[in-house]
């Protein structure tokens, strides 16, 4: 489905130059990474905001689970939280990752899995089952991946 009412959407200044295209910002490195890596600036951030509306007017999101506010959307870009462990990609359940392209509609989701210090340490296909969106009351964790005796 697309975004409802993808016209009324609007993207603030201060979430693309303090978050998204913000290298040093906590969370939203990773995402300025990526949006630079692109050829999205800081000093242009307007582009980058009417790029994020036409997309969200152009292409598909997916319902994840209605609540009584209404539904969630995963869309490309959100943080999402696995729900079960991956071994085979040193992955467990509680890890944090971007999804970078939902597929059919979200039966399934493209998910860049990172370490903190921005290293790429698996991009998976993942059924919806498998992940869920960040909530409000969700705090994140650390945990040490074990030596690769690299």
């Amino acid at each position: 489905m697309k975004l409802p009412n993808a016209h009324l959407a609007v993207v603030e200044q201060e979430k693309i130059t303090g978050y998204l295209l913000n290298p040093t910002h906590r969370y939203g490195a990773s995402k300025a990474r990526f949006f630079t890596g692109f050829g999205f600036r800081l000093e242009d951030w307007e582009t980058l905001a009417r790029a994020l509306r036409e997309h969200g007017k152009q292409h598909e999101v997916s319902i994840e689970r209605e609540t009584g506010g209404g539904s969630i959307m995963i869309v490309e870009h959100d943080c999402v939280v696995l729900t079960q462990d991956v071994p085979d990609a040193d992955l467990e359940a509680g890890d944090i990752g971007t999804v970078v392209h939902v597929h059919a509609g979200g039966a399934g989701y493209e998910v860049e899995f990172m370490t903190l210090a921005g290293k790429t340490m698996a991009v998976m296909t993942l059924l919806s089952a498998q992940l869920r969106p960040i909530q409000p009351r969700d705090v994140a964790h650390v945990r040490e991946l074990a030596a690769t005796g690299s």
